[in-house]
């Protein structure tokens, strides 16, 4: 195959970013909760990005190009947090509680903050989307294959329920890498059981917050 510079990836690539700022430019009054899991969304999608330039370029330093992103992946999610713990608390025990963990102060914060944030991300987005120029088809075959590989090592390992997170995670890798390319897809079992994993995991955190309080 030729050049995966095939339009698919940049495409994707430019979409993240596209996605990105238009989500922090226009930071709603409203159902900030929303906007803050999309936020780290399209940011756990650039991370895989990250990953399969790092896979092409072993000198590419991935972890000093994701700071900036890690940092607002960071500040969104203790601010989403408190919506989290407020729609669990309401889905599993029936007891309304405010949207006290998050106070309309600390989202004010955020959106003036938003300006400082985006600094650092147009730089580190022009210097991604120069190296995924030289990603050809045939590496992007290869590195998917070698996360699925990995996935599937671990499961057939077994595996205790601390695992279970990181196994999401790698799940979740794994659908926003086929997702790049039209002509793959994640098998559905493991969509099936990253989404078991996931109200497990919420089940635990608002356990967790329980017996905080």
């Amino acid at each position: 195959p030729g050049m995966f510079a095939m339009k698919a990836l940049e495409k994707y690539t430019r979409k993240r970013f596209k996605n990105l700022h238009k989500l922090l430019t226009v930071f709603p009054q409203k159902n900030e909760k929303e906007s803050f899991h999309k936020i780290r969304l399209e940011i756990k999608k650039i991370k895989v990005i990250l990953g399969l330039i790092r896979f092409h370029d072993k000198q590419f330093r991935a972890h000093k190009h994701y700071i900036p992103f890690r940092t607002l992946f960071r500040v969104t999610g203790k601010l989403r947090e408190a919506g989290l713990q407020q729609e669990l608390m309401e889905q599993y025990t029936r007891i309304h509680t405010p949207f006290y963990r998050s106070p309309s102060n600390e989202i004010g914060k955020f959106k003036k903050a938003i300006p400082k944030l985006i600094k650092p991300i147009r730089k580190h987005e022009k210097i991604i989307l120069k190296q995924i120029t030289g990603i050809k088809q045939w590496l992007y075959y290869t590195y998917v294959q070698r996360r699925k590989g990995a996935l599937l090592k671990k499961l057939m390992a077994g595996y205790v329920p601390a695992d279970l997170h990181r196994i999401r995670k790698q799940i979740k890798e794994v659908m926003y890498l086929t997702s790049i390319e039209k002509s793959l897809s994640t098998e559905p079992l493991l969509v099936s059981m990253a989404e078991a994993i996931g109200n497990w995991h919420d089940k635990i955190l608002l356990i967790d917050f329980l017996k905080a309080e």
